[in-house]
């Protein structure tokens, strides 16, 4: 027969619902809001980024290597400051004339390793895949490309060197690239292509090593540059220029590190070397014929050193211009890749090149991953567009190195939280001296400490995402300001969980800390997941794993939020006997959540659709007494309607919107799923070779096989055993009666890692982020649960209510 909630229990659940949904609404949407407002006003985003048209002018591509936005000034760089709107220190007029409607961007470089070499830029560009050479671990800096060789007297039929090295190298990387593909569609194609420089002759090298179209070596001077590209332009429809790379000194092995001075100089002098060579090329332009049906795309493909950094991109002319504003709107370069304005990949110039130049047709779809770069408008003007992208880049890389320390700190924490509760508490007080006597006479204390602590570690999470509405990399000290800010905000959402007036529902610790994860990322996800971008477990753009949407760090928190969530706001309608308000609840969380994980225009994931699916409303539970979370262990079926439904739009995704399902599909259709899924099984591996994934796993091990054995006696001991002190007369599993939700939704969170973890090329990394919010947060609930016990003298078993229907 349906239950009610015990007789003792003074507040009404239909009015605790009230309470808890309004309040729950109100904070995580006041939260979420500011944070999504604070990180637009951070970053002034645009976000109307859609592909340009092809042109029918020359398309000029300039590659480099090692510059930052942050090397950009008045000094250092005087042509691309010019060329962005800035005037020169001295107040001369550098080699580049001025171009109309110039977009500055930052450009994605990590191929295959964690740095980028030059050779791995100009692979990418010519396999539009991720592609790298072979791993310079014997050698200090990365191999320096020749010009080809054997080529004929007017530059054709050279040879790239090193190209059977090269070709072996991405024969054993896992991402499928075909080196020559831009090469190939020049030369099936007849296309008018001129390359000058190393890099270039391996951008439009075909699939055997012979460079198509015609071939200069890299000039002596910025002089012979400039000559060398006014003539190209004369002749060709696409011309790519090798403008050098900045590689910054590094010691031999074995020796000494150099001095940060003599590095900084090294690098210093070799990006002004760069920006003349760029300069020289944009002169050639501006000054050519056929200036203003020209596009320029400048490009930094890769690193300057062992750590991986944003790096500068330049774009002008029709081919890029998206809003048709070459005559001189503010904007940024933008692409579908990343969905976050002025970011762009090395992956995404191939796309870029061949569709600007009319040759798109004559690449595969399924041999590129990019997507063509256009522009989004920008509010600033000249070179604070700039300024703003160095913020960009400045937040990616403070990030970087408090990552790894964190996810330490966090789990440390966790199971030190989980020691307590299960290992401590059991010993006799006599061991523990003063400490346990004190332990002993505040047990009131301990579990409203208990509960404290479990609702502060489980609100970490959402609390370093909230705080990325702060620019905390500003700060001349990054790491303690970020500590400060998740700190602060951690203590706000725990004291609004202490003291609102609902502590006697057992599972109001999961509505609180569900409730606001759940929103805040729901809402972040729909304004383009601002607050993720560079957060602590958010999306990391030197890593391009993901842009936007829902990535798998936040897949787990998200799934894992809305499980506890829809439990804390069913319960008491299933302890009333409304089956279908409760079966209601879930549905609409369960709608939500897969919509905002799935759809292409907001969360773009693969594998959560599948597992969301699990959170539905199910057959009544025993004899028709509660509704619950059911865990189907199918996915969507494979034919029918809906089947059908799901790869039509999969399949009819264009290039610039396909997402991971789409491109998944694709791979499938193309006969690759054996690679897509030897590539998910060897990141897996490779996670496990991860100092953060063994502590992971390592804690997971000591929770379920050594801390949860205390625990699982003390739920069935019917007083408590050695906790007896703490639990009275109630044995945890007593719990249930009280919260019937409580079960399916550990099922069902499980359930949804589980399947997160199979299906995600770093999977292993979802249930140890989802246990990471939920465990807390339940040691929470049992502490809140026996505090209500104690506070009425005994556990009092649930009654069932006198006007309701006598049980089948």
């Amino acid at each position: 027969m349906p239950l009610d909630l015990p007789a003792t229990t003074p507040v009404r659940p239909r009015r605790l619902l009230r309470r808890t949904t309004a309040l729950v609404a109100s904070v995580t949407v006041a939260i979420g809001l500011a944070g999504a407002v604070g990180a637009g006003t951070a970053t002034a985003a645009p976000k109307d980024a859609t592909a340009a048209a092809a042109s029918d002018g020359p398309f000029v591509l300039v590659g480099t290597g090692g510059v930052q936005p942050e090397d950009v000034s008045a000094t250092t760089t005087p042509n691309i400051w010019k060329a962005l709107g800035g005037t020169p220190a001295d107040g001369s007029d550098p080699a580049s004339a001025d171009l109309v409607g110039v977009a500055p961007g930052v450009n994605v470089v990590r191929t295959v390793r964690s740095s980028t070499c030059p050779v791995d830029g100009w692979l990418a560009v010519s396999s539009g895949r991720r592609a790298g050479d072979i791993a310079p671990h014997t050698q200090p800096t990365c191999r320096v490309p020749d010009d080809p060789t054997d080529s004929s007297t007017d530059g054709t039929g050279g040879t790239v060197p090193d190209w059977a090295e090269y070709q072996d190298a991405v024969a054993h990387q896992s991402f499928d690239a075909t080196l020559g593909a831009l090469g190939d569609a020049v030369e099936a194609t007849g296309l008018a292509t001129t390359s000058i420089g190393p890099g270039a002759a391996i951008a439009v090298a075909t699939k055997d090593g012979t460079v198509a179209g015609t071939h200069v070596d890299a000039p002596a001077d910025v002089t012979g540059l400039e000559n060398a590209v006014t003539t190209a332009l004369g002749t060709s429809r696409l011309v790519v220029v090798d403008a050098g790379a900045v590689l910054d000194p590094a010691a031999q092995p074995g020796e000494e590190p150099l001095p940060a001075e003599e590095v900084a100089a090294s690098h210093a002098k070799q990006v002004k070397a760069v920006d003349a060579n760029v300069g020289a090329v944009l002169a050639a332009v501006t000054a050519s014929p056929g200036a203003a049906d020209t596009s320029v795309l400048v490009a930094s493909l890769a690193d300057s050193n062992r750590t991986s950094h944003l790096q500068l991109a330049l774009g002008a002319g029709p081919a890029l211009s998206t809003h048709g504003d070459a005559s001189g709107g503010h904007t940024i370069l933008a692409a579908g890749s990343t969905r976050q304005p002025g970011m762009i990949q090395d992956t995404d110039v191939l796309p870029t090149v061949v569709h600007a130049v009319g040759i798109g047709a004559s690449v595969p779809e399924s041999a590129t991953v990019g997507t063509t770069i256009g522009t989004a408008r920008s509010d600033a003007s000249g070179t604070d567009r700039l300024d703003g992208l160095v913020d960009v880049s400045r937040h990616a890389s403070a990030v970087k190195p408090l990552i790894a320390n964190f996810y330490l700190l966090l789990i440390l924490a966790n199971l030190a939280l989980y020691a307590f509760a299960t290992v401590l508490l059991r010993l006799d007080a006599k061991r523990l001296g003063a400490v346990g006597r004190w332990l002993r006479e505040n047990p009131s204390g301990v579990l409203k400490g208990l509960v404290a602590v479990g609702i502060a570690l489980g609100s970490i999470p959402v609390s370093t995402t909230l705080a990325n509405a702060f620019p905390w990399w500003r700060a001349s000290a990054p790491a303690w300001t970020l500590a400060g800010i998740v700190v602060a905000l951690d203590v706000v959402i725990t004291a609004v969980a202490m003291l609102v007036p609902w502590r006697r529902a057992p599972l109001w610790p999961f509505g609180v800390v569900g409730g606001v994860t759940a929103v805040v990322l729901a809402i972040d996800v729909l304004g383009g997941a601002p607050l993720q971008l560079s957060g602590l477990m958010g999306t990391q753009p030197l890593v391009a794993g993901r842009f936007y949407g829902i990535n798998n760090t936040s897949y787990a928190l998200f799934g894992t939020a809305c499980v506890m969530v829809t439990v804390a706001l069913a319960n008491p309608l299933v302890l009333r006997g409304r089956r279908k308000a409760a079966a209601g609840v879930v549905a609409v969380v369960g709608v939500v959540a897969t919509a905002l994980d799935g759809l292409p225009s907001i969360g773009a994931d693969f594998g959560g659709p599948r597992a969301r699916r699990r959170l539905r409303p199910a057959r009544p539970h025993g004899g028709g007494r509660e509704a619950h979370l059911a865990a189907r262990r199918r996915g969507p079926r494979g034919s029918g309607r809906r089947g059908r439904r799901v790869r039509r739009r999969g399949l009819a995704a264009t290039p610039d919107q396909r997402t991971h399902l789409g491109r998944f599909v694709d791979d499938v259709l193309h006969g690759e799923l054996w690679h897509v899924v030897q590539r998910k099984l060897a990141q897996n591996l490779d996670n496990l070779n991860n100092n953060l994934t063994l502590v992971a796993l390592a804690g997971l091990l000591v929770v379920v096989y050594v801390l949860g054995r205390p625990l699982r006696g003390a739920l069935a001991h019917p007083a408590g055993g050695p906790l007896e002190w703490i639990t009275t007369d109630a044995p945890l599993s007593q719990l249930t009666a009280y919260a019937p939700m409580l079960r399916p939704g550990i099922i069902t969170t499980g359930v949804i890692l589980g399947i997160g973890f199979l299906v995600n090329d770093s999977g292993i990394l979802v249930p140890a982020t989802g246990i990471v919010l939920a465990l807390p947060v339940l040691l929470a609930v049992y502490a809140n649960w026996l505090r209500d016990v104690r506070a009425r003298g005994g556990a009092a078993a649930p009654r069932p209510r006198s006007d309701a229907p006598a049980a089948r």
